[in-house]
């Protein structure tokens, strides 16, 4: 179980782009921090928790109860924000703080969960009669709890694949995002037990079981003075380490310096660089002239200066420095804090199209255009604060540009995101060609119908197809033209549209003796006659285009006039083509005498005239 936690929780820390490293600072001139984190006691190895609000302490102390045999405990300070100050010191609960135990160079992971620290507490790698440092880790389930069931839980040994009969320092754990890789450096001073060297720095990585192993030495930057402490970016790129070898801050002399006498150097601050994880580190320089390049002041101290502890966003720097540093509380160690700004800008933001375009590259809805962050990279990141606000599209446009930026908590602004969006809600235009909806044309001159159908701004993808409906099979009737299936490019498609006309026949009049009026004996037979024609004057002979004759009483048309006479039904022979007047004739046989008729000619699909 503690192995699968171990597991779980160290692959649950940022993950962060390896890039190369950028000139930043310079580092303010350090501030002692003083109460409550500095007072009488020894106050040193500090470390820092990702968001930065809490700060955790080691003390010497000598009043019990809140000392132990070894009188060295570890604290927490809490502030609200980054602008606050801190708050009153609490210790650490006993699954930490055991008694007569070391407790050393905490480190917090960078997702809040873990504590890293070197302890010679039992059951380690060393004899219990004589045990040296071990690295451990403890975990919690509340970032923001440090005692209780959701606080720092009974630390893990890291195991033998980083502890040794040796000392062990912690240092710091990150991951690189690119390759996944998780990395551990610490110190050692295993060369001293083989009888070469100090104390040295390493690296280990994370196996696929869960712990840490495949020691390595970091040979380009160990040397046979003391390399320990080691802090590292969060982007595994920068390391700030101490080191007393030559080139640092010269030492008054006295304890503080080591050796009786002292040394021409102490312990100072000093850091190194890296172009990608890939690479080898950099040269280290001392603290106090790289940042001397960068218009800074001076870090280190004439004495003893240790631990430092980074920020994740990189911009504050705590370490502890021995009295000999002006402004100096205890009699012993302070802590101590230097800031440096982030000037690196965020990366430019992704931009997204909601919804997504079609396969042309366009919209036929509102569209919305947002931007989100692709973060803000180098070992010194602030975080992204925030990025363009969403820009709604609701109008038609062939292309508009849509600018976003994203800017980080210290104001840098990144390079803009650019998109541009074609957005056509409209549908294409479609019209009637040839026809017009309720006109009335005669055979043989009424128009083609058709279909045109356009789109301005995305363009025509379909055009609209015509199907008409209706008349006879001579093209004489009423007809539904209708035009539908044109879209556009955009994906919009237009409405059906239709246009309902007639098509009929030219009627000429009737022929004698209906002509010219008149009365006529009851029970005598009037022929009926009457020319049709087409649009070029042609007379028509067909009989079927004749549907029926009507005989009514004029203006009632009631049940007494009798029903109309189909004349193409069987057995009505009585219609007949007259080629010699090129008339239809009819027979009609008038069984009553009414004052006037109505003589009613109906068309297969239409009236053709009404004779009074």
């Amino acid at each position: 179980m503690k192995s699968a936690k171990f597991c779980q929780t160290v692959l649950l820390l940022v993950f962060l782009s390896a890039i190369p490293c950028t000139a930043q600072g310079p580092w303010s001139t350090p501030v002692n921090l003083g109460p409550p984190v500095n007072d009488t006691l020894a106050d040193f190895q500090p470390a820092i928790s990702p968001d930065g609000l809490s700060l955790y302490v080691v003390k010497f102390c000598n009043d019990a109860p809140a000392c132990d045999s070894n009188k060295a405990v570890m604290w927490v300070f809490h502030r609200p924000t980054r602008n606050d100050l801190w708050g009153s010191p609490e210790m650490l609960p006993s699954t930490i703080n055991v008694s007569g135990k070391t407790k050393a160079t905490p480190f917090i992971s960078a997702d809040g969960h873990g504590m890293y620290f070197a302890s010679n507490r039992t059951p380690g790698n060393c004899g219990a009669t004589n045990c040296r440092n071990d690295l451990w880790v403890s975990y919690r389930d509340d970032v923001n709890v440090d005692s209780g069931p959701n606080g720092w839980q009974a630390p893990l040994n890291l195991g033998p694949g980083v502890n040794s009969g040796a000392q062990e320092q912690m240092g710091c754990v990150f991951t690189n995002e690119s390759s996944g890789v998780t990395t551990l450096i610490f110190n050692s001073d295993r060369r001293v037990i083989a009888g070469v060297g100090n104390q040295d720095l390493y690296t280990a990585m994370l196996l696929p079981d869960g712990t840490f192993g495949s020691v390595v030495a970091i040979a380009e930057l160990n040397t046979d003075n003391t390399e320990q402490h080691p802090i590292c970016s969060r982007d595994g790129l920068e390391m700030f380490f101490i080191s007393d070898r030559p080139g640092g801050v010269p030492c008054p002399g006295g304890d503080l310096c080591g050796s009786p006498g002292g040394t021409p150097t102490t312990l100072d601050i000093w850091v190194s660089t890296r172009a990608s994880t890939a690479d080898p580190w950099g040269p280290a320089e001392n603290l106090d002239f790289a940042n001397a390049a960068l218009g800074g002041a001076g870090i280190n101290a004439p004495c003893h200066d240790g631990r430092p502890a980074l920020s994740l966003d990189g911009t504050e720097l705590y370490f502890y420095s021995a009295e000999c540093r002006p402004g100096s509380i205890a009699p012993f160690f302070d802590i101590w804090s230097a800031t440096r700004p982030d000037t690196t800008p965020p990366s430019s933001p992704a931009a997204h199209v909601n919804p997504a375009p079609n396969a042309a590259g366009w919209n036929n809805t509102d569209t919305t255009v947002s931007f989100t962050s692709n973060g803000d990279p180098g070992h010194i990141s602030t975080g992204v604060a925030e990025c363009t606000q969403d820009v709604l599209l609701s109008s038609d446009t062939s292309g508009f540009q849509v600018n976003g930026t994203c800017t980080d908590r210290s104001g840098n602004v990144s390079a803009p995101a650019s998109l541009t969006v074609r957005v056509d809600k409209t549908p294409p235009v479609v019209q009637i060609t040839g026809v017009s909806d309720g006109g009335t044309y005669l055979v043989g001159a009424a128009p083609a119908p058709g279909c045109s159908s356009g789109d301005s701004l995305s363009g025509s993808a379909t055009s609209a197809t015509l199907t008409v409906t209706g008349g006879n099979s001579y093209g004489v009737g009423t007809f539904i033209a209708t035009c539908n299936g044109a879209s556009d490019v955009a994906g919009n498609i237009a409405r059906s549209l239709t246009a309902t006309y007639i098509v009929t026949y030219a009627f000429t009049g009737f022929l004698p003796p209906l002509n010219s009026g008149g009365e006529y004996k009851l029970g005598s037979t009037i022929p009926v006659k009457w020319q049709l024609r087409d649009a070029n004057g042609n007379n028509i002979n067909r009989l079927n285009a004749v549907q029926s004759l009507q005989l009514s009483y004029d203006g009632f048309c009631s049940a007494e006039s009798g029903a109309a006479v189909d004349l193409g039904g069987s057995g009505n022979t009585g219609l007949r083509y007259d080629a010699s007047g090129s008339s239809n004739r009819r027979q009609a046989c008038l069984r009553r005498f009414p004052p006037r008729h109505a003589l009613i000619i109906r068309g297969r699909n239409n009236e053709i005239a009404i004779r009074r």
